[in-house]
Formats: structure tokens, C-alpha cells, sequence
């Protein structure tokens, strides 16, 4: 397996804390691993999308700003038995 390292801004270290904590992921290399396996192929698609607002020069520094279609809320039956 190979290697490669990536950078975190300080600024994204509380949220990528978060998730880490919330979801037991341990590590942020398989939480970088896990984001770019489930939604890698969504993100492109929504940066090629004509909705996407360009970050101007102001915010050069922050990520892309993306419209998103309104999210359809789905109800999760809850699990028996846990």
C-alpha cells in the first residue's frame, strides 16, 4: 500500500473532530479515506453542475460554496432487539 499525506487547515480540525467522535471513526486518514469513497463521485458531479458557486477572491481561502437541492428527509424505521 502506499502512502500519501494530505494537509488539514486548522480550521477544519474542529469539524473533522466531530464527525470522528460522532461516528467512531478513529483516525483522519480513514475519515479522508471514508469521504472520498462514499462521496468523492458526488462531489464531482456537483462541482461540473451549473449550480455551483465559484468561491470569489475574498473567500479564496474557503471551500466552494455548492446550491444543493432540497434534501428529501427519509423516517428510518428504528431497530428491534439493540
Amino acid at each position: 500500500m502506499t502512502q500519501t499525506r494530505i494537509v488539514l487547515e486548522t480550521k477544519h480540525k474542529p469539524k473533522a473532530d466531530q464527525i470522528m467522535e460522532e461516528t467512531g471513526i478513529s483516525t483522519l486518514s480513514q475519515l479522508f479515506s471514508i469521504l472520498l469513497v462514499c462521496y468523492g463521485d458526488h462531489l464531482v458531479s456537483s462541482m461540473k453542475s451549473p449550480t455551483v458557486q465559484l468561491p470569489t477572491a475574498q473567500a479564496s481561502s474557503d471551500l466552494p460554496k455548492l446550491q444543493s437541492k432540497p434534501a428529501q428527509t427519509k423516517q428510518f424505521a428504528p431497530l428491534s432487539g439493540i
